[in-house]
């Protein structure tokens, strides 16, 4: 899975990081998982995406909460003061890290279930899933 918000950061980690921690954090978590199933069977294969979903996926979410974090000081900065005082900025950055800690650990999860289901195709599938969840739940 790629988004817009990944590719600077993926960029950043190709220029300034070593290639063998950049080409962890870039890595594709569904052929990754066809490949462990081929050589170990469904669940080892499973045990082990949930270690290479959560290296893979760190940068993204990385991404996401920075972006989410200067979206949340730039609406505080343009609000009035009223609007300042009811809900801390604080506040809504932990709620942001919150959000996306729980996106992150579910994704993974959805990784290792889909990854047990049918690999490549339900690795990123249960991915997707997985960070659904938390939207559902709360």
């Amino acid at each position: 899975m790629y988004s817009l918000a990944r590719l600077p950061s993926q960029h950043l980690s190709v220029t300034h990081l070593s290639a063998k921690l950049a080409g962890k954090l870039i890595k594709n978590p569904s052929l990754s998982a066809v490949r462990k199933c081929s050589r170990e069977g469904r669940w080892i294969a499973a045990k082990a995406i949930l270690y290479t979903g959560a290296i893979a996926t760190t940068l993204q979410y990385v991404s996401f909460v920075m972006v989410d974090s200067l979206h949340v000081v730039y609406e505080e900065a343009t609000r009035s003061g009223d609007a300042r005082r009811k809900e801390g900025c604080g506040r809504r950055l932990i709620k942001v890290g919150n959000d996306n800690v729980k996106m992150f650990v579910s994704g993974v999860l959805g990784m290792a279930v889909g990854t047990v289901v049918w690999p490549g195709a339900g690795t990123a599938a249960g991915q997707i899933l997985g960070e659904c969840l938390p939207a559902f739940v709360s």
